[in-house]
């Protein structure tokens, strides 16, 4: 992520979004609390080049899903509601780069 970062900001001087990351709940081995951290770290890269006036832009999970749609769940769906904790990860992520509106 760093070195994406780093080369738009050098070589193309646009702003890089990170889009369709998560873990599948289908994984042997899963568990929430990874995901968070996973989805944490990602969104920590973006709000540091945020903070620093960089290319890093935003993010895309892949997917937020409503409640009672689990036909459509592929093992990366993320149900608000069932996962509170992922819920404010996402919810914090969004207000602190709601803080850096140019």
């Amino acid at each position: 992520m760093e070195a994406h970062i780093e080369d738009a900001e050098k070589y193309l001087g646009m702003p890089v979004v990170f889009t369709e990351f998560g873990l599948s709940s289908k994984d042997s081995g899963y568990n929430s609390t990874y995901r968070d951290t996973v989805i944490s770290t990602v969104y920590s890269s973006i709000l540091n080049s945020t903070k620093k006036g960089g290319s890093g832009a935003g993010s895309l999970l892949w997917q937020m899903i409503p409640e009672d749609t689990d036909a459509l769940d592929d093992g990366y769906a993320i149900v608000f509601s069932k996962s509170p904790s992922t819920s404010r990860i996402v919810s914090l992520q969004s207000y602190r780069l709601g803080l850096f509106k140019s």
